[in-house]
């Protein structure tokens, strides 16, 4: 004889199943710009000049994303609230709902406002973008160091 496992019993593992299934398959896509508004106040807003590396993909347009090449942006304040200040790079930057992207081309010089929400997937998202106009010199060279960055002399030394 085969005893059946009782309802009450299996509630809980139920329970923790359902909430598994939905963190995994509700939640945003960390790379995907979310469609909804976030409530809370960005933790950091920043402004800086780029180049646009790669505009959206015309077969994922539900992404918003732009790969851009950005100077460095040394006051940034990183997750634990300390500025930490930000080297030049390229990176994918999800672009937030009502941001105009018409005419944004691979090769264009911009300059994009994006917001810093730490506890939000995606934690980083372009609210503003501009054109610059056609030939403006950007920098990519971080001239000074960047907070925590520490600079060395001798290329045979190590560091205390």
């Amino acid at each position: 004889m085969t005893r059946r496992p009782s309802p009450f019993r299996l509630a809980p593992t139920i329970l923790l199943l359902a909430a598994a299934l939905a963190g995994g398959c509700g939640g945003d896509d960390p790379g995907r710009a979310s469609s909804v508004e976030p409530a809370t106040p960005p933790d950091g807003t920043y402004t800086v000049r780029a180049e646009v590396v790669a505009e959206l993909d015309p077969e994922r347009p539900e992404d918003r994303q732009l790969r851009i090449r950005h100077e460095a942006v040394p006051e940034f304040v990183g997750f634990e609230g300390e500025v930490v200040g930000m080297a030049s790079m390229t990176m994918p930057f999800p672009v937030a709902p009502g941001v105009d992207l018409d005419g944004v081309e691979a090769g264009d010089p911009v300059e994009v406002t994006f917001e810093v929400r730490w506890e939000e997937a995606p934690p980083l998202r372009i609210v503003e973008l501009r054109e610059l106009p056609t030939g403006t010199e950007l920098d990519f060279d971080t001239a000074e160091p960047l907070p925590g960055e520490v600079e060395v002399e001798d290329v045979g030394s190590q560091p205390p």
